[in-house]
């Protein structure tokens, strides 16, 4: 009998704890996350838990990769800001 009121206490706890580490998960913000693949670089808006967004890349090879990876920084980050305001 006593075996049992442990099992079901540690059951009740295990249950809290992932209720509780789901809604840290949700409150955490949308990032940005740079990745090259040594032939441009990708953009990707990512969150614990959710599927990653690709938000665009540039190629290195670009003749205005300068100007093109700013606008796509600055776009991208209008993004995650949108994404966080939801």
């Amino acid at each position: 009998m006593l075996l049992l009121i442990v099992a079901l206490v540690l059951g009740v706890l295990f249950l809290l704890q992932q209720a509780a580490s789901q809604r840290r998960q949700a409150r955490r913000p949308w990032q940005l996350d740079e990745r090259s693949d040594g032939e441009l670089i990708a953009l990707y808006a990512t969150r614990p838990g959710r599927d990653e967004l690709l938000v665009g890349s540039v190629p290195f090879s670009a003749p205005d990769f300068d100007t093109q990876l700013y606008e796509l920084r600055a776009e991208a980050e209008e993004r995650v800001r949108v994404l966080n305001e939801r």
